[in-house]
C-alpha cells in the first residue's frame, strides 16, 4: 500500500502518512494523514504499530498505558482522509500486553503479544455484536494463544498466526478459533 505508520514509543507519538505521486515520473511525496498520542507520559505508546494491507486500519500498541501499568492496543480506522478511534483492546492487567500486533491484509483480525505473559491474543472485527460494555470496540476477543508474545506476525488471510518467545509456535486459525 501507500500509507505507512511511524512511532516513536519514547515520546508516546504514532505518525500516519499517506504518499502521493504527481505526473508520469513518479515523483511525489509524503503526507501525514493523523497524529496519535498516548494517554499519558510514559505509556510507551507507539511500542509496536501494525497496518491493514489497505492502510484502512492502524494498531497502536501503548503497554504501560493503564492506571496499573497495564497494556493497550487502540485501533484506528480510516475514513476518506482521516482517522478515528474504532477500539481499545485489552488483555491482562499485567505484563506487555500491545508489544507487538499484527493485522491480517483486510484489517479483520488483529493479533496481540504480550511478551511478559507467554500469550498472544486473536481478535475479530465483530460489528453486528457491539454493545454498550464492549471496551474493545467493533473488536472482540476470539483466542488465547499460549506460548509466545514476544513476536507475533499472521498470514495476509489471517489463517496463519505465528507467535514466538524462545520457540516459535504456528497456529491454524480454524482449529484456535473454530472460524
Amino acid at each position: 500500500g501507500s500509507t505507512v505508520v511511524i512511532e516513536n514509543p519514547n515520546v508516546g507519538v504514532a505518525w500516519i502518512y499517506d504518499y502521493y505521486s504527481t505526473g508520469s515520473c513518479g515523483n511525489g511525496g509524503f503526507i501525514k494523514l493523523a497524529k496519535f498520542e498516548g494517554s499519558k507520559s510514559g505509556s510507551l505508546f507507539g511500542q509496536s504499530v501494525a497496518i491493514s494491507g489497505d492502510g484502512k486500519i492502524v494498531a497502536v500498541g501503548a503497554i504501560n498505558d493503564g492506571d496499573n501499568s497495564e497494556g493497550y492496543v487502540y485501533v484506528y480506522e480510516r475514513s476518506d482522509d482521516s482517522y478515528s478511534q474504532v477500539g481499545i483492546l485489552t488483555g491482562p492487567s499485567s505484563g506487555n500486553f500491545g508489544s507487538c500486533v499484527s493485522i491480517s491484509a483486510d484489517g479483520n483480525t488483529i493479533v496481540v503479544g504480550d511478551s511478559n505473559g507467554g500469550s498472544s491474543y486473536v481478535f475479530d472485527r465483530d460489528e453486528d455484536d457491539i454493545d454498550e460494555d464492549n471496551e474493545n470496540g467493533i473488536f472482540e476477543l476470539v483466542a488465547t494463544l499460549r506460548g509466545g508474545g514476544t513476536q507475533v506476525c499472521m498470514s495476509d488471510d489471517g489463517q496463519t498466526i505465528i507467535v514466538a518467545s524462545t520457540n516459535s509456535t504456528v497456529y491454524d486459525r480454524s482449529i484456535v478459533t473454530g472460524k
